[in-house]
């Protein structure tokens, strides 16, 4: 089993699971076959807790089960990256850290920008609630 990657999630992808009741961890695991760390930027825990303040019971609901999701999760430092995007941050920190990382992600723009630098993306398909991988592990 190969290994030594970072998942990083993005906020929207780690609301997927309580969205589609579906185990996305299980499935990159399944999918894989490699040793991974889940991560999140510290910039998307934030985001989470600012959506919370303003969200209906439902979304409430998924944010509150999304925080227990990430309590295991390595925290990205982000706060050196000032006055970018979420997804100019995640760019920024897969072209700049010396790490082996994957992004998950549904953003189509994201995930092209992600494609043109190599980087692989994994990809939740909502019509057939399945997780899929853009790219090529090595």
């Amino acid at each position: 089993m190969r290994g030594g990657f970072q998942i990083i999630f993005d906020t929207n992808f780690l609301l997927l699971p309580f969205t589609e009741q579906v185990d996305i961890l299980s499935q990159i695991e399944k999918i894989l076959s490699i040793k991974f760390i889940p991560a999140i930027l510290q910039s998307s825990i934030k985001e989470l807790d600012n959506l919370k303040t303003k969200a209906n019971p439902k979304l409430k609901k998924r944010i509150r089960l999304a925080k227990q999701l990430i309590k295991n999760f390595s925290v990205i430092s982000d706060e050196e990256i000032k006055g970018k995007s979420f997804d100019e941050k995640i760019l920024t920190i897969v072209k700049i850290q010396d790490k082996r990382y994957i992004v998950a992600t549904n953003d189509r723009e994201l995930r092209k920008k992600l494609r043109d630098l190599g980087i692989p993306v994994i990809v939740f398909r909502i019509k057939d609630k399945r997780i899929y991988v853009e790219g090529e592990i090595l």
